[in-house]
């Protein structure tokens, strides 16, 4: 899947395919970049070779570095892809609600996430 749609300036999504509930085949992951840097959201992706295809998505906007990866909540379809992506992207950390990270697929750096927590990526305030 190549589909690819922009919701914001720095805010791009492409859809993947995924282990996701019927009708649907596919999960959008979310790329949030500035200033070179970059983070993932979601990476529910079903096959391993989707992390490579992630980071050179992320290089076509011009990411740099991408050093963490944001989980809005830990269901297989936005999750399933974490232990490869983090594979390629090395150290980075995992942004996750403290009551969610032991559900992750793999063991991760993991920064707790909540109410008021403040993400500063190169100039953008998420």
């Amino acid at each position: 899947m190549s589909t690819e749609r922009t919701l914001a300036p720095g805010v791009v999504q492409r859809e993947f395919a995924s282990n996701t509930l019927p009708p649907f085949s596919s999960t959008w992951l979310t790329l949030l970049h500035a200033g070179g840097r970059g983070l993932f959201v979601d990476p529910g992706f079903r096959y391993p070779a989707d992390a490579e295809r992630a980071v050179a998505w992320a290089r076509s906007h011009g990411v740099r570095d991408v050093d963490r990866v944001v989980l809005t909540h830990t269901h297989r379809d936005h999750v399933e892809g974490l232990p490869s992506l983090l594979a390629r992207l090395g150290d980075a950390k995992v942004h996750v609600h403290p009551l969610e990270a032991e559900r992750l697929p793999c063991t991760a750096p993991v920064v707790p996430t909540g109410d008021d927590r403040l993400l500063v990526l190169g100039g953008m305030r998420v």
